[in-house]
C-alpha cells in the first residue's frame, strides 16, 4: 500500500522537500494516473509540471520525423511521452 507524500517546510532557497514511500515499477503501473504525466524515479512517483505549448509543437514535429523515418526503414513503432517504458524496477520515465 502506498502512503501519502509527507511535505516538509520550504528549504532556505524556497524549494519544497518531500518524502514518500518507495514503490516498484509494477505498483507504479497499477496506480499511475492516465490523465496526467507521472514518472517513477528511484521508486518515488514524480508528477512534473505540464509542458509549454512550444514543447508540444516540437514534440509533434520530432515524432512525425521519427515516424516517417521508422516507417520507411521498417524499424518499429514510435510512441509519445505518455507511454511508460520500464527501465528497471524503480525507474519508469
Amino acid at each position: 500500500m502506498v502512503t501519502p507524500i509527507k511535505e516538509h517546510p520550504p528549504s532556505k532557497n524556497g524549494t519544497r522537500v518531500e518524502e514518500a514511500e518507495r514503490i516498484t515499477a509494477q505498483e507504479f503501473l497499477e496506480i499511475a494516473p492516465e490523465d496526467q504525466k507521472a514518472e517513477l524515479i528511484d521508486g518515488v512517483v514524480i508528477r512534473p509540471m505540464p509542458p509549454l505549448t512550444i514543447h508540444g509543437k516540437l514534440q509533434v514535429f520530432l515524432l512525425t520525423l521519427l515516424r516517417m523515418y521508422s516507417e520507411e526503414h521498417d524499424l518499429g513503432e514510435i510512441f509519445g511521452s505518455r507511454t511508460p517504458a520500464i527501465l528497471n524496477d524503480s525507474y519508469v520515465p
